[in-house]
């Protein structure tokens, strides 16, 4: 079964107008495939497409200015070949 990681943060380096990064990966998806991604992200929608490799994984990264809230939720929505679709959640992580 397919699997989504999502991961938000404000700990890139670059001051106070720093954006915050996003990244969502996912494992067991259709080899050779590619998936389209939605991230909501507060009032950003952030959309995209990523192929999937051999072993059936993948990687998708974004940035999102100005930088979201400490705790903001972040979902991912992928979907993929055959009517796959899996969602992934997570929160801005703040140092």
């Amino acid at each position: 079964m397919p699997t989504l990681v999502v991961d938000a943060g404000n700990d890139t380096p670059g001051g106070p107008n720093r954006p915050t990064s996003i990244g969502v990966s996912g494992s067991d998806f259709p080899p050779g495939s590619a998936v389209n991604i939605k991230v909501s992200a507060g009032s950003h929608t952030l959309r995209g497409t990523a192929d999937v490799r051999p072993d059936g994984s993948f990687d998708f990264s974004a940035s999102v200015r100005p930088k979201l809230g400490c705790n903001s939720a972040v979902i991912a929505v992928v979907h993929g070949s055959d009517g796959i679709e899996v969602e992934g959640r997570t929160e801005v992580f703040c140092p």
